[in-house]
């Protein structure tokens, strides 16, 4: 079956599903969502150089344990925006 057919069952129908298919139609709807978010969201496949990693490691540290590297990328832009003044441009 189709990721699309999962989401399309009844109410009913989903009733009548053995816990395996139960299992697929899960797996089905959270690849659909994955991929609606992918289509839009901003994704960026990011090698930082030596010394940016060594940069992000840091900040990382200091930031604690709810940090994340993404965390981190987007506060080391927002500082730059507003330090660049890029912020004000029009």
């Amino acid at each position: 079956m189709r990721d699309e057919d999962w989401r399309a069952l009844t109410v009913a129908e989903v009733a009548t599903l053995t816990p395996e298919q139960e299992r697929q139609r899960l797996k089905a709807l959270a690849r659909l969502r994955q991929q609606a978010r992918r289509r839009r969201e901003l994704r960026i496949d990011y090698y930082p150089s030596r010394q940016a990693a060594k940069v992000i490691r840091m900040v990382l540290e200091e930031s604690g344990a709810g940090a994340s590297y993404t965390n981190i990328l987007d506060m080391i832009i927002e500082h730059w925006v507003i330090a660049s003044g890029i912020n004000n441009r029009e």
